[in-house]
């Protein structure tokens, strides 16, 4: 089976959701998709749409500075209204609302969308709200409008008068990432809502109390269904999407694979089609999902995936993500906070284990080189607790467990952040693993600055330079 695409089109540049299928572009072309008709072609744009997002009763495109309504009942663009000289910012909700910036007079103007064009709600000064990240509608009550800004999350329900503006919860203690570090809009569930994260996996939200924490998932592009699963628990739907997007073919020319939409039936958490830039596809039967080794030729960024089968506990998740925190090109600190949260101390076993095994990761020529600043990243925040795994590492007769072990041993404080600086440590961080009860194994240490296989050797030095301990002449023999 092969993607299907319009008639005339090889690629297509992004879709959407709408009823029961689907809004897909391609330049300046869009069409409609459903299971019955297949593709229709619509009216074209203004110009070539850049976004779409799925409303109550259609979807809202973006083309340029222009927005257009696409009704869910009707074949054909309602219009499109040129926003450019007033408005900037737009922040469509799902309950049918459009949110703008008015540029001349510094306001706030909510606009009901329909298919007469856009109707002005309400107006009010930006002092109100300080400065929105994201606005959305709660999927179970798309009338109320929900903003995070600087000081918060607030709340404006109808009939939208300013007065009716809330602020309903602070997050003091929540390390919001910046704007430009949200790949993709927010992702909202019950009380609760999601934000994407570039360098580290998800943040989760919850609205009720002001508190937030990591996901452990690493976020999809195009992947809102999965986190759609993901916030109502269905991870019989979530496996599916899972096993689907691993199973893709590789696009037959171009880039490489990306993610725009997939649909699913809800009552039977069956996936219907994916759509993709290669076009849309559609799974003959689900999938067996459950193994991890499916992802071995997933056309998507596999430890994006993997971090997913962690939470699926997918038959041989651990020890794949494991594999891979090794093998990535750099450090991948999402993929080992997903570890953490998903196998606790656990992780540092089983890779610990699979260093030890007969095929552990290596380079050419048997080398055992290792972003080490993840492996410092997934033992840091056990402390004491991971000091005698990592202890009995150094003297292992793996050299491939030796070279990780010395990694993890000069753990310190900085580690509990994403990124641990890439220098030595200038004593001013304390180690995070070595305590009274666990002292720092210096003489470990010391001897593998002196042991046979080079890529230890080289682990060992960085590691003793950041503990700040001195090298030794190796013992003489007698």
């Amino acid at each position: 089976m092969s993607y299907l695409l319009p008639s005339g089109e090889t690629t297509l540049d992004g879709a959407c959701a709408i009823a029961d299928g689907l809004c897909a572009w391609a330049g300046r072309a869009a069409y409609r998709w459903d299971g019955a008709a297949g593709w229709t072609a619509l009216s074209a744009p203004p110009a070539a749409i850049d976004s779409a997002f799925e409303l109550r009763s259609g979807v809202l495109a973006g083309a340029g500075s222009q927005v257009g309504f696409l009704p869910a009942d009707a074949s054909d663009w309602a219009g499109w209204v040129d926003l450019s000289s007033t408005f900037s910012d737009a922040h469509p909700m799902y309950g049918d609302l459009l949110f703008c910036t008015d540029q001349r007079e510094e306001t706030y103007v909510l606009f009901e969308v329909s298919t007469s064009g856009l109707d002005p709600l309400s107006q009010f000064s930006t002092d109100k709200l300080s400065t929105p990240v994201a606005g959305w509608s709660p999927p179970t009550t798309p009338e109320r409008l929900l903003f995070l800004g600087e000081d918060g999350l607030w709340a404006l329900d109808p009939p939208y008068s300013t007065t009716e503006l809330q602020h309903l919860v602070s997050f003091d203690g929540v390390d919001m990432p910046p704007l430009e570090e949200i790949p993709d809009p927010f992702q909202p569930g019950a009380a609760t809502v999601v934000v994407p994260r570039r360098s580290q996996s998800a943040l989760r939200l919850d609205l009720s109390d002001g508190t937030g924490e990591a996901t452990g998932l690493k976020h999809v592009p195009g992947g809102g269904a999965l986190w759609s699963a993901y916030l109502r628990d269905n991870r019989t739907l979530a496996s599916r999407l899972l096993a689907t997007l691993a199973a893709l073919p590789a696009p037959p020319s171009g880039p490489g694979l990306q993610l725009h939409a997939a649909l699913h039936d809800p009552d039977t958490d069956t996936v219907r089609a994916v759509a993709t830039s290669a076009g849309l596809w559609k799974p003959d039967a689900g999938p067996a999902p459950g193994r991890t080794a499916a992802l071995r030729d997933a056309p998507f960024d596999r430890s994006t995936l993997a971090t997913w089968a962690l939470w699926l506990d997918w038959d041989g998740a651990l020890d794949d993500a494991c594999r891979r925190l090794c093998t990535a090109a750099a450090p991948d600190y999402a993929l080992a906070e997903s570890l953490r949260t998903f196998a606790g101390l656990e992780a540092v076993r089983a890779l610990f284990d699979l260093l030890r095994s007969p095929d552990p990761p290596a380079g050419p020529e048997g080398t055992y080189t290792y972003p080490a600043a993840a492996l410092r990243a997934l033992v840091a925040p056990f402390g004491p607790e991971a000091a005698p795994l990592v202890a009995s590492g150094l003297t292992a007769s793996s050299p491939a467990l030796r070279v990780a072990a010395c990694a993890a041993a000069a753990a310190d404080a900085r580690n509990l952040e994403a990124d641990d600086g890439a220098g030595a440590s200038n004593g001013t961080a304390a180690p995070a693993l070595w305590t009274d009860a666990h002292p720092l194994p210096v003489d470990a240490l010391q001897a593998n600055l002196h042991h046979d296989h080079p890529s230890v050797r080289a682990a060992a030095r960085d590691a003793c330079a950041r503990l700040s301990v001195e090298a030794r002449p190796p013992a003489q023999t007698p």
